[in-house]
């Protein structure tokens, strides 16, 4: 275990400001001539490097933010809590102008905008349902006297062949559509 001198620790603080080993280590104490190769070898010590991660990590998180706080602004924003400062030219009189900076909400369109995106977000809108159903699915048919004229294509089919006339047409993009049905077994 590496012994974390005054000179470590400020070669930890100093490796922070710009994440350069070499003007950290002269920073921290150490002799021009040899930084780079003493900066390189500090950052290769575990108990440096695991204390810089940990550091990093901690800058990290306070500086990127989480689900909740971007809920939380676009709550806001849909509310109209959130003001910004927009610069505005006014008239004074005797064809002088102003120039001055006034709070401003969202404005309509930016309420809607952060609306639809919590409301994707939370699901409530959604364009495609796809449901799976194991099992069988009872069918009521109407009108059954028009359809005794009819003959069924599907029958005699068996539930594997059914199935994967179903799939065939799942891909919208390759439209694939059987010419004919395949024989019943």
């Amino acid at each position: 275990m590496a012994i974390m001198t005054e000179r470590r620790k400020r070669f930890i603080v100093e490796y922070l400001v710009d994440l350069n080993a070499t003007q950290a280590a002269i920073r921290a104490g150490y002799s021009p001539k040899t930084a780079r190769s003493t900066g390189y070898e500090l950052l290769n010590i575990p108990e440096i490097r695991n204390e810089i991660d940990e550091r990093l990590k901690t800058i990290e998180e306070s500086r990127i933010c989480d689900v909740q706080e971007v809920m939380e602004f676009l709550t806001s924003v849909m509310r109209g809590e959130i003001t910004e400062e927009v610069l505005v030219v006014l008239r004074v009189g005797g064809g002088k102008t102003e120039a001055r900076i006034i709070p401003k909400g969202p404005s309509i369109s930016g309420r809607l905008k952060a609306a639809e995106h919590l409301g994707k977000a939370y699901g409530l809108f959604s364009e495609k349902a796809r449901v799976r159903i194991d099992g069988s699915v009872p069918v009521v048919i109407s009108g059954a006297s028009d359809l005794e004229d009819c003959e069924n294509p599907f029958a005699g089919l068996t539930t594997e062949q059914l199935i994967k006339l179903a799939d065939m047409g799942d891909d919208e993009n390759e439209k694939k559509r059987p010419t004919r049905l395949p024989p019943p077994r």
